[in-house]
């Protein structure tokens, strides 16, 4: 046993001394790097193209404006604002009591610009207002904007002698309301449109029925005062309509417009006559001068009035200016500087 030990050990010792002598040495390490004295230029990177600014449109234009029959034609001034990038031009539509009135390419460097209009007033146009619309566009943005237009219109009495109308009006009393409607004619030339209400006084004797104007006195004209007739009183536009029945001022106790009987002004809108119709000096005259002789007349009686009734002017008693109707276009009178008239 002992010498077959001996040969393996040094057949072991003989293979390690070959492994360290094939093993090869280890390089010697390379010097430090010497530091650099070159600096290192940034990347400059391009400046980011600014973004478009969006175009935007502002469009002013008066908030209210007022036309009148006797100047139909209605200036309007406008203006535009753009912000951003765009087209030069946009569209401008306006409307007109709903209808379009104008298309058109407006520049949006304008500014002010003026929107003319014009209304057809007519003598049968019941509209008092008016919306005028405005739309401007460009591309995908719209602005709108809009007027409130108040139309005054000519007196139904202006149309009527313009046209030359001989009987363009037919007045109506209603005795149990104690008011006095006229009514114009329509567009197919009938009575229908109610023009003006006015209070008046009637009396128990006041005849119902239908009737026609006839003789008429400017001024002054002498009435009876009491049923015996053995009395008389004075009143102004006398208009008769049924024999001695006739449409006048409240009663005067002498020929004089400083005399008025104030306390029958007081009763208007109430039964106070002997059968004539009473009314306010404005009033008749109104009658006086439309509606001519020929124009019919109808004394009714209804439930209803079928319109508003006017509210009556009191005058009191104490007042110094009592003995004139508060309504009298005289420029004498003296109630005009107190009512502003």
């Amino acid at each position: 046993m002992k010498r077959l030990l001996i040969p393996a050990l040094l057949c072991l010792a003989l293979l390690t001394a070959c492994t360290e002598q094939q093993t090869p040495a280890a390089a010697p390490s390379s010097p430090p790097a010497e530091p650099s004295n070159t600096a290192i230029e940034p990347t400059l990177q391009p400046e980011p193209e600014p973004e478009p600014e969006p175009l935007t449109l502002e469009l002013s234009v008066p908030g209210t404006a007022t036309v009148s029959a006797e100047e139909p034609e209605l200036p309007l001034l406008c203006s535009v604002t753009r912000t951003g990038e765009g087209p030069e031009n946009g569209r401008l539509q306006v409307f007109q009591n709903g209808k379009q009135v104008l298309d058109a390419v407006l520049p949006l460097d304008t500014g002010q610009f003026e929107v003319s209009l014009v209304y057809p007033f007519s003598r049968y146009m019941e509209q008092t207002r008016d919306t005028v619309e405005y739309r401007l566009s460009c591309e995908d943005v719209v602005c709108t904007a809009q007027t409130e237009v108040e139309l005054i219109n000519l007196p139904d009495e202006v149309y009527a002698q313009q046209s030359g109308e001989a009987l363009p009006y037919r007045i109506e009393v209603v005795k149990n309301h104690n008011a006095v409607l006229v009514y114009g004619m329509d567009s197919n030339r009938e009575y229908t449109k109610l023009v003006k209400t006015f209070l008046c006084s009637t009396g128990n004797w006041t005849p119902l029925g239908n009737f026609r104007a006839t003789n008429r006195y400017l001024g002054f004209r002498s009435l009876y005062a009491n049923a015996e007739h053995t009395a008389y009183c004075y009143g102004q536009y006398a208009i008769e309509f049924s024999g001695d029945y006739l449409f006048h001022s409240v009663p005067y106790f002498t020929p004089s417009k400083d005399d008025l009987e104030y306390e029958e002004f007081n009763k208007l809108g109430t039964t106070a006559s002997l059968g004539c119709v009473r009314l306010a000096v404005a009033d008749v005259k109104w009658l006086f001068d439309n509606c001519p002789s020929g124009t019919p007349v109808s004394v009714v009686e209804r439930e209803e009035l079928g319109a508003e009734k006017p509210e009556g002017f009191h005058i009191d008693p104490s007042d110094p200016n009592r003995s004139w109707d508060p309504t009298d276009p005289d420029p004498a009178n003296p109630w005009h500087p107190v009512l502003g008239t």
